[in-house]
């Protein structure tokens, strides 16, 4: 029997985000806000985008559940919806 060598390179998921992303919707920044390392969301633009788009969430949530109080339709009910959408996202099972 004969061996095998196989090259890989691993990357983590914010690298393959990064790789793949010109333009990062706010569902993208939002999933890269759990993969991205702490130095990196210190001090680059990355950063900077990942956290308005964190506020810019934390502000519609806020309104939605404002406008939709009249259904019963709760704060917490919304976050469930948009954690959700990032562990799809991410790739991650609900």
């Amino acid at each position: 029997m004969a061996s095998m060598t196989i090259v890989c390179q691993w990357n983590s998921v914010s690298q393959a985000f990064l790789h793949d992303l010109q333009n990062p919707s706010l569902l993208d920044l939002l999933a890269l806000e759990r993969t991205v390392p702490r130095a990196e969301m210190a001090g680059t633009a990355l950063g900077r985008k990942i956290r308005s788009a964190r506020m810019k969430l934390e502000r519609r949530l806020k309104n939605a559940a404002t406008q939709l109080e009249e259904f019963e339709v709760t704060e917490s009910e919304l976050r469930g919806i948009v954690e959700t959408r990032i562990k799809s996202r991410l790739g991650m099972a609900s």
